[in-house]
């Protein structure tokens, strides 16, 4: 009788279908801690997160459910509270909070940028603003910090899902994606192309909560304001129902 096939690290019996040689626990381990296969996972994960709501939501839910579970709520008042009261674990957690804030502005450009977001310039115009003058002072510079930046409107999914419908929408009205999906209120210069891509969003059965979010509000109630409006807005400006209509068109032709 053939012996059994054992895993390489534990022992454990492992099909003699494998293709590693070790079983499932400690090819889970493994791939875990290696640095390429995470980034590589990460950044899967990420796209799809960004380019299909469905996956997102459900995401979201999942984590919900797992942060709320008996033993990671136990897990938070003790483990992770004893640990905020070291002051140096609390010093490098608001330091790693503060590196993720700042993420998408160089960090010997963040006084600049933080100085014209308090003269009055919105975050996207001033962080054009401070990334147009690093690349004109030291080109070499700009161009190794934009490849280390792993944002997704660098990668060849830049438009896909959503995050297409926003810049086709913001081309149709002469702006860019992010005069549409970042920042600003009801009261912003640019409200008719949200309007536009919240009534595309809702048609598709988002909440107006995942809206807002989409189109860089800070909650839901400019969306219901879009809705009730929005037929006074067409009437108003012709070219925002024109616009979309033919966005209407375009998705039941595909």
């Amino acid at each position: 009788m053939k012996a059994p096939r054992l895993c390489h690290k534990c022992d454990k019996p492992v099909s003699s279908q494998s293709k590693t040689g070790y079983c499932r626990s400690c090819f889970a381990r493994m791939n875990g801690s290696d640095r390429y296969s995470h980034a590589k996972s990460t950044a899967t994960i990420k796209r799809r997160l960004l380019s299909d709501p469905e996956f997102a939501q459900a995401h979201r839910e999942r984590a919900k459910r797992n942060a709320n579970t008996p033993a990671a709520l136990a897990y938070k008042r003790t483990v992770c509270a004893d640990r905020m009261r070291d002051p140096e674990v609390r010093k490098k957690a608001l330091a790693r909070a503060r590196a993720t804030r700042r993420s998408h502005v160089p960090a010997h450009l963040w006084e600049d940028y933080w100085k014209l977001c308090r003269r009055g310039f919105k975050k996207a115009e001033a962080l054009e603003i401070v990334l147009g003058q690093f690349r004109r002072d030291d080109p070499q510079a700009a161009a190794e910090w934009d490849a280390k930046q792993r944002v997704v409107t660098e990668l060849p999914t830049r438009f896909s899902g959503w995050r297409k419908t926003i810049a086709d929408v913001a081309e149709a009205f002469g702006l860019t994606f992010a005069d549409v999906a970042t920042g600003g209120n009801r009261f912003n210069p640019r409200p008719d192309a949200r309007a536009v891509c919240a009534m595309l969003f809702l048609d598709k059965g988002w909440s107006t909560t995942m809206v807002a979010g989409r189109i860089g509000l800070t909650d839901h109630t400019t969306v219901v304001h879009y809705r009730k409006t929005w037929a006074k807005r067409c009437k108003k400006r012709p070219f925002v129902g024109e616009v979309y209509a033919r966005f209407c068109a375009e998705r039941l032709a595909a």
